[in-house]
């Protein structure tokens, strides 16, 4: 089992980003390699559109009362001059070193749409209202020694643990495949891991709010099932494990590489079947 575990009180983004531990974001650079893990957590990666929006998202549904000074607007109008684009880097800059998300006018209005649709949708609404909000985890790995931390979006009065997500996509299929490029398994499965240790956790799932036409402001909540969630708990140990290994050794190696290159399946040309057997007919 897991040891000094701590469950802390509410706080701010920036002071969770400021305690010592390994989160799950930073933790899943594993899977890809050592050397992106140490990379990553040198030069955090630079959050695109989707990503802004995302978070937008997630704090209009549950920290509504700092939308309005943790979301930013620009509004010092065309960055084409250099002296504009300068200003906007400034303006940037001081946004993130103050934790705050700078997003444009339009994001901006969307996101409180999609709230506002979270909050309309029975099921999501139940689960939030009968939730914790950002709930902040600390536990020591006893096998490595590795200090962990997790901030989850909801932990319901039953002990049930859920993410909230933004998707493009309505579709099933391209949603969990989404949440598999995302590493949305290991990370949910790092935080059950978290959570057991202060009451069982009966479920585990993401409430995914479309974001694109012509689904925008539609709502489910996703339960997810054990065997993927037991994958993703074998993933975060592993990455535990490799960690701890290149703590030790100081080696950060890259990805790993076949010897060959194979073309795709689909590109190769069919087998012959043979002749066409017209006996009994």
């Amino acid at each position: 089992m897991q040891t000094d575990l701590t469950k802390h009180e509410p706080m701010t983004y920036a002071a969770y980003h400021n305690m010592p531990g390994v989160r799950s974001s930073l933790l899943a650079q594993m899977l890809d390699s050592p050397a992106m893990y140490r990379h990553v957590k040198s030069n955090p990666i630079e959050p695109k559109p989707a990503m802004l929006l995302g978070t937008a998202i997630h704090t209009a549904v549950l920290q509504p009362d700092l939308f309005e000074s943790e979301i930013v607007v620009w509004t010092g109008g065309a960055r084409r001059s250099d002296a504009k684009k300068a200003e906007y880097a400034e303006f940037a800059r001081d946004a993130i070193d103050n934790h705050k998300t700078v997003v444009d006018a339009g994001q901006r209005v969307k996101a409180k749409r999609i709230a506002g649709a979270v909050m309309a949708d029975p099921e999501s609404a139940d689960i939030i209202n009968s939730s914790e909000k950002e709930v902040v985890y600390t536990w020591t790995d006893p096998w490595t020694g590795i200090d962990c931390k997790a901030r989850i979006d909801l932990v319901r009065d039953d002990g049930a643990v859920f993410d909230l997500k933004s998707t493009r996509t309505a579709d099933p299929f391209l949603f969990a495949r989404q949440s598999q490029d995302l590493d949305y398994w290991m990370r949910l499965a790092m935080y059950r891991v978290g959570a057991a240790l202060v009451s069982p956790v009966p479920e585990v799932g993401i409430i995914a709010a479309w974001t694109g036409l012509p689904y925008f402001g539609y709502v489910h909540a996703y339960e997810l099932q054990e065997t993927h969630l037991a994958y993703g708990e074998d993933e975060y140990f592993g990455c535990l494990k490799r960690l701890k290994e290149c703590l030790d050794t100081d080696v950060w190696p890259g990805p790993a590489f076949p010897p060959y290159l194979d073309r795709p399946a689909y590109s190769m040309p069919k087998k012959d079947a043979g002749p066409l057997d017209f006996d009994g007919i």
